[in-house]
């Protein structure tokens, strides 16, 4: 037998196991730290400005977004957010105050998002939504 036949058994049975599961810890890592992200920058945004209107039983616009499910569901105008893509997501629009028939949250109902809310929105958004 040839020396690369042995150096391909050698990666195969111990290094290759060895490459996953560092692959596999990266993984946890990054899904640790988009949820972190959410709960220490996201989650403070929707109880302050949104689950008063859109969470625990209230649904106006038939819209909830205390969970993965309702914001996914949407509400009358369709999903609030598409993971991956704020530009398109109904909820990054509707913060952002451009259309005047819709602004989230309501004028009325206190200050709108600053802009560091805003670019946080933006930013769980396009790294999934996780």
């Amino acid at each position: 037998m040839n020396r690369h036949f042995f150096r391909a058994l050698f990666f195969a049975i111990v290094l290759l196991p060895l490459v996953s599961q560092y692959n596999m810890g990266l993984g946890n890592a990054v899904a640790d730290e988009k949820r972190d992200f959410f709960e220490e920058k996201i989650r403070p945004i929707f109880v302050k400005h949104c689950y008063d209107c859109h969470g625990d039983g209230e649904n106006e616009g038939k819209l909830s977004l205390d969970s993965k499910a309702g914001w996914q569901r949407g509400g009358e105008r369709g999903p609030a957010i598409l993971p991956g893509d704020p530009v398109a997501s109904l909820l990054f629009q509707v913060v952002q105050h451009a259309d005047p028939k819709l602004r989230m949250p309501p004028v009325d109902a206190g200050k709108p998002l600053s802009k560091s809310q805003i670019a946080d929105l933006s930013q769980w958004i396009r790294d999934g939504a996780v």
